[in-house]
């Protein structure tokens, strides 16, 4: 049983990494993260600061993405509620997180992170997540494996 949850533990942490696994920006603090948060799920409902998400880079374009309405509304809630920040907090996210952010932004905006997925009789589902170099391609058959493996486990 032990030995099932680990296999089970390291197949949801491989999944987890699929996406957006170039993305080492720190954030510049709480305060900022919540206001983006809370500007961010008034634009995209999905909106999310976790770059594991298959939502993150369309969530990043309401950041990085200059001139768009998406940009002008999620800068103005965003930067009104930031005013209310630490000074080192709104300072690390002007000099430092919004430009290394929106870089990283503009040399990914069309990488796919995506999970495809056929009906559930078919040994052929198929969950993708490409994200610059690193693809990750896991098959019906082999989810049949481990369930078989942990089957034999238990």
């Amino acid at each position: 049983m032990r030995l099932s949850l680990l296999v089970l533990g390291a197949a949801s942490y491989v999944a987890a990494q699929a996406c957006n696994p170039t993305y080492n920006v720190t954030s510049s603090g709480d305060c900022m993260q919540k206001c983006s948060m809370d500007a961010g799920k008034t634009i995209y409902n999905d909106y999310t600061t976790d770059p594991k998400s298959p939502h993150f880079i369309q969530s990043l374009s309401s950041s990085c993405s200059k001139g768009t309405p998406d940009y002008i509304a999620f800068m103005t809630k965003a930067g009104t509620c930031w005013l209310t920040c630490d000074k080192s907090q709104q300072d690390a996210y002007t000099q430092r997180e919004f430009k290394e952010s929106c870089t990283w932004y503009n040399a990914h905006k069309d990488d796919k992170c995506d999970v495809q997925t056929t009906d559930a009789n078919s040994n052929n589902s198929t969950s993708t997540a490409t994200s610059g170099s690193y693809h990750l391609q896991a098959t019906g058959v082999v989810a049949v494996m481990a369930v078989g493996v942990t089957a034999l486990l238990l």
